[in-house]
């Protein structure tokens, strides 16, 4: 009977814990925006050069919009940057300032 309790305990437990939702944080989206980058500028890399060797202009385009993500990748690294150093207050104003 105990043990049947401390089992039935335990199962309710990590089942609770699985069903937590993770919270994400400024750390996470700084690391999402990192990769986004990387990534990024690899493809923007790519397109460039597939463009000028082979004069497409579709591949032009591909390597500007990539470029504009990075743009893009590089205003959320600003805004998250030093999370978890830098106050919360801190953070909204470089968002505020990021607001276009």
């Amino acid at each position: 009977s105990a043990a049947v309790e401390s089992v039935l305990q335990r199962a309710a437990e990590q089942a609770q814990r699985s069903t937590t939702k993770k919270r994400y944080g400024p750390k996470d989206a700084y690391n999402v925006s990192v990769a986004s980058l990387i990534l990024t500028v690899c493809a923007f890399c790519a397109g460039l050069a597939i463009s000028i060797h082979s004069s497409s202009s579709a591949a032009l385009g591909y390597a500007l919009e990539n470029g504009v993500d990075a743009i893009g990748s590089v205003l959320v690294l600003w805004r998250f940057w030093g999370a978890g150093v830098v106050s919360e207050a801190q953070l909204e104003l470089r968002e505020k300032r990021a607001d276009v």
